[in-house]
């Protein structure tokens, strides 16, 4: 400790300025998860610029669900998270036949609510679905999956009629 003279005459102890009179306060930066976190961020930063670029427009705009549009609400979304395929197949199928019926000669849009799927099936669900749709065994005429405000790849977007 410095005594009152020695700190008023400006006199200082022959350690203070050595590096083993001050420990090294460590960074924020230094964590590891904080290291990991900022690298996550940079990777989605580095996705997201690339996603925006004027080349990668061109690819988007070639996927197939810019070819269907439509506006998801409670109306035209159909539920089957938690069945089996072939209930799940029934519950659609019901589903458009009801809203087909409700407006004759028109173009229809729906949205199928499928979620990702967990376990050791995954999406055994959301693939069996879509298989089904292209394989031309439904009133179906495209289908894709959602535009991520619409929900993402949980959800299917599905044209058919008029």
């Amino acid at each position: 400790m410095i005594s009152r003279k020695r700190r008023a005459s400006g006199e200082m102890p022959s350690n203070a300025g050595s590096a083993a009179a001050c420990s090294r306060t460590p960074r924020s930066t230094d964590h590891p998860r904080t290291r990991k976190i900022k690298k996550a961020a940079n990777q989605q930063i580095k996705q997201l610029a690339a996603s925006l670029s004027p080349s990668s427009a061109s690819s988007s705009s070639s996927s197939s669900s810019s070819k269907i549009k439509g506006i998801r609400t409670a109306t035209n979304t159909v539920d089957v998270r938690g069945l089996q395929l072939g209930e799940a197949q029934e519950e659609v199928l019901g589903f458009l036949m009801k809203t087909q019926a409700s407006k004759k000669g028109a173009r229809h849009v729906a949205y199928i609510a499928h979620g990702h799927g967990t376990g050791k099936d995954m999406n055994v669900l959301k693939n069996g679905l879509r298989q089904w749709f292209a394989s031309g065994k439904t009133p179906v005429t495209d289908h894709a999956p959602a535009d991520m405000e619409d929900g993402g790849d949980a959800y299917t977007i599905v044209a058919w009629g008029g």
